[in-house]
């Protein structure tokens, strides 16, 4: 993905040449990566006539604010054992919201317990005797 910058150069140097083969050399020539295809050379110039190379901003819904992270990171200082569906409901924030903040913004996950075998006396000679084989 090019830069506005390199977009912009690309887009003047289009303005020049007329060329989108020779914009692909310099470019190549300036930046020393692949440069964009032609198809995209011509869309950012036709952009640039109507309005600029920069993008308008997307519709969709809309990113989770900073307040409500910290929000969601004091509720579980607080009470760290209670339920993520009650603190969520307390909180009026929808449950799917509140599960995304926790596991990509706050990098925590559900602790489980898991119940593994007991270490034997004897295993400690047995496991080196197989790390050794292989």
């Amino acid at each position: 993905m090019a830069s506005i910058e390199q977009k912009v150069q690309c887009v003047l140097a289009f303005h020049e040449t007329k060329s989108p083969i020779n914009v692909q050399r310099t470019f190549r020539r300036c930046y020393g990566r692949n440069p964009p295809d032609t198809k995209s050379i011509k869309r950012w110039y036709e952009k640039f006539k109507e309005r600029s190379v920069t993008d308008l901003p997307r519709s969709g819904r809309p990113s989770v604010s900073e307040a409500t992270v910290e929000l969601v990171r004091q509720s579980f200082q607080r009470s760290p054992t209670k339920s993520t569906r009650q603190v969520s409901s307390e909180r009026q924030i929808p449950q799917t919201s509140f599960l995304r903040i926790l596991h990509k913004r706050l990098k925590l996950h559900a602790y489980k317990v898991q119940i593994v075998q007991d270490l034997q006396p004897n295993d400690c000679p047995r496991r080196a005797e197989f790390a050794q084989r292989f």
